[in-house]
């Protein structure tokens, strides 16, 4: 994640959280952006909803699970404010700053829900292929 870029979205909806509204990358007609809307017009482009996944990830530099949590319907300003500082989900596990490198949870799972070896807990990958020796 770019902690600059996020930071600059997290100003625009603290500066005018009228125009926020997390439900919807856009609604009211443009007027109101939720994060990842106001990311892609902090981007430079154009509000355009079916491309707006696509261009906040990359213009925030986010993992798809990174994208996931942050572009969710239900997200507080808490919860995304959270989101730049280490270990700021931890409603995804019992986290222990000693496990693993403090990157890990109890389980071996870091906050995106990927173990060391890049799997989640159902053996797959981020680009959905699963763990060497796991059948489907």
């Amino acid at each position: 994640m770019n902690i600059e870029r996020h930071n600059a979205v997290i100003a625009e909806i603290k500066a005018h959280p009228e125009q926020w509204d997390q439900t919807d990358f856009y609604s009211a007609c443009g007027t109101k952006h939720c994060y990842g809307g106001w990311a892609q017009v902090h981007a430079g482009k154009s509000p355009d909803e079916t491309l707006a996944w696509r261009d906040a990830r990359q213009w925030l530099e986010l993992t798809a699970s990174e994208a996931n949590y942050l572009f969710n319907w239900d997200r507080t300003l808490a919860q995304l404010e959270a989101a730049n500082v280490p270990h700021g989900y931890e409603e995804f596990g019992d986290w222990e700053p000693a496990l693993l490198g403090s990157e890990y949870n109890t389980e071996g799972f870091n906050r995106f829900g990927y173990d060391a070896d890049g799997y989640d807990t159902d053996g797959l990958n981020a680009q959905f292929e699963l763990r060497p020796g796991v059948t489907p």
